[in-house]
């Protein structure tokens, strides 16, 4: 319609522009009118234009958009793909992993299915039982790995742990290629699929027929073992017996023999041999009695209550009588006047030490033994000699069993003296300590602590 007005104002024009004598008025009317029709269609165009700019920045604007958005996506699906290729990568280590841990086990891995049909198994399975792997794939496992007589048992417990769903663990009896028996202990685990469904059961076995073997000889070791020390018991214990009867009746008849020939200095000095022989075997004796009660399995202190200091005298006094040749003096520094401890092992222990300071002494030197309180009614003890000391680099082995000092080549002992010592000590929950330098003799502590029959049955060092 519009193109139409416009054809007739421009035939209009063309009509007044043609006649003889055109009209002005009409003429201009005719161009204002062409005019204004002009100037709205130029403005209807450059409306159209401004729409369509717009319309191409829509478009170029959604454009960008989406190219941005398609970018976007590429750069995700590429971040995807990294990282299932990471993890494709990570289970591809961890499969091999997995089959490298299932193949060199020392374990053997045997995949069974429910009804027990084996579906893998790895190399320390053919190594234990002989088979291959393609050898077994599909056989059932009762038939080719229980001997006849165990089978029943197993498949009940076969069904019981497919029944109530538990890992189980059981030692059994079974059977190689070869036809030998062998002791194996497996732990029985179930399997499951991805859609939680029970396939079968994954049993882990180790054959622990040389650990059964060598536990039984270590147990027959151990029965040979005891039963030796038994023997060596019984054995110790008569010949003990059977010494002392006999080593008392020298021992008195050496001293009617000194009696009887005390003017005669050669033959009193033969018999003085004699006795001293007599008592280092006597004391001797009752060393490995002593350590032969305190090795005895289950031994306990036999604790009691005494006077101390008499008991103390006692022991000084028998001392004395075993050397003519020494002087032993005995210091009561304020000590308990009642002391809990095994009395028969106190001796022993005191006896040991005043012997072994005889032994190492010159004769006529003088040993001095100590008795004092050491605050909250411990009791010290300390044993003093001038003898011929004990170098540093044997301080630390003195109490150590059966061990001898360089200067001791020349001395009879069997080294359980000391040992004894440190073992009584310890046994009442005490210590002892040595102060040495060679050539200006050896100091000697005991230090026990004040005791109750709980105290010394409950084991530890109680002292502070």
């Amino acid at each position: 319609m519009a193109e139409r007005y416009s054809d007739q104002l421009t035939q209009r024009i063309a009509e007044l522009t043609s006649a003889e004598e055109p009209e002005a008025s009409a003429l201009k009317e005719a161009l204002l009118a062409l005019s204004e029709r002009f100037h709205t269609q130029q403005n209807l165009l450059d409306r159209v234009i401004r729409i369509s700019d717009g319309f191409q920045r829509a478009e170029r604007e959604r454009s960008a958009s989406y190219h941005e958005h398609y970018e976007r996506e590429v750069r995700r699906v590429e971040k995807v793909i990294r990282i299932s290729d990471s993890y494709q990568a990570i289970l591809r280590g961890s499969e091999t992993q997995y089959r490298e841990i299932y193949n060199y086990a020392p374990l053997a891995f045997l995949v069974l299915d429910r009804e027990g049909h084996i579906e893998d198994w790895n190399r320390a399975a053919e190594r234990i039982f002989g088979w291959r792997r393609d050898e077994v794939l599909g056989k059932d496992l009762f038939e080719l790995l229980v001997p006849r007589d165990d089978r029943e048992n197993l498949s009940s417990l076969w069904a019981t742990t497919l029944r109530d769903r538990t890992a189980t663990h059981s030692i059994n009896i079974n059977l190689t290629r070869f036809g030998e028996l062998i002791t194996c202990e497996w732990n029985n685990v179930l399997r499951y699929g991805p859609d939680g469904e029970l396939t079968g059961i994954l049993s882990l076995g180790v054959d622990i027929s040389d650990r059964l073997r060598l536990e039984q000889d270590l147990r027959q070791a151990k029965e040979a073992a005891e039963q030796a020390l038994e023997d060596q018991r019984h054995f110790l214990a008569m010949a003990s017996h059977e010494f002392r009867s006999p080593l008392a009746v020298v021992d008195s008849a050496a001293q009617l023999l000194e009696l009887k020939f005390q003017d005669d200095e050669d033959t009193a000095r033969i018999i003085q041999r004699i006795r001293r022989a007599v008592r280092r075997l006597s004391g001797f004796l009752e060393d490995c009695l002593t350590e032969d009660r305190l090795d005895t399995q289950h031994w306990s202190l036999a604790g009691e209550r005494f006077a101390l200091p008499q008991f103390l005298r006692s022991v000084v006094e028998q001392a004395q009588h075993m050397t003519p040749n020494h002087l032993i003096l005995f210091v009561e520094n304020d000590p308990p006047e009642f002391f809990f401890g095994d009395p028969p092992l106190l001796r022993v222990m005191l006896h040991n030490l005043i012997e072994n300071a005889i032994k190492y002494s010159p004769a006529g030197g003088q040993i001095t033994v100590v008795a004092s309180t050491s605050g909250g009614g411990n009791l010290l003890l300390s044993v003093n000699d001038q003898g011929i000391g004990i170098p540093q680099e044997d301080q630390p082995r003195i109490f150590s069993k059966y061990f001898r000092g360089q200067v001791g080549g020349g001395v009879s002992g069997a080294g359980l003296g000391l040992y004894l010592v440190a073992r009584i000590a310890a046994l009442h929950k005490g210590r002892v300590t040595v102060d040495s330098q060679p050539g200006q003799g050896s100091t000697f502590g005991v230090l026990l602590p004040a005791m109750t029959d709980v105290d010394m049955a409950v084991g530890g060092d109680i002292l502070k």
